[in-house]
């Protein structure tokens, strides 16, 4: 027990360990402080992306509403989008247990 406790009564016989405290205390704050700064602005770039990607898409919609009717419209979204997961997907994942549908990603 003593020789943990010996440096740090080493450090106090010594002097200058309040300074040092002190300075460590504010560098933490300050990394805590623009820590969270950081992560405010990611935050706040990823909504100005999602913002304009969402504006992006209704521009798109809307000229092709315009331009090209329903068809074209249809077209964009099924060549943009995944496909949907119908009963038939669902009937052969279960029917074939070996298949790629049947098990969890990185599962072999």
């Amino acid at each position: 027990m003593i020789r943990f406790v010996l440096p740090f009564v080493a450090l106090l016989a010594l002097g200058g360990c309040e300074t040092y405290i002190a300075r460590a205390m504010m560098d933490a704050a300050y990394l805590q402080e623009a820590a969270s700064s950081y992560v405010r602005e990611v935050h706040a770039l990823r909504q100005w992306i999602r913002e304009e990607c969402l504006a992006s898409l209704v521009r798109e919609t809307e000229s092709l509403k315009r331009a090209g009717g329903e068809v074209a419209l249809r077209k964009m979204l099924a060549e943009s989008y995944p496909s949907l997961v119908t009963a038939g997907v669902v009937k052969s994942a279960r029917d074939d247990p070996a298949g790629i549908l049947a098990q969890a990603p990185g599962c072999e």
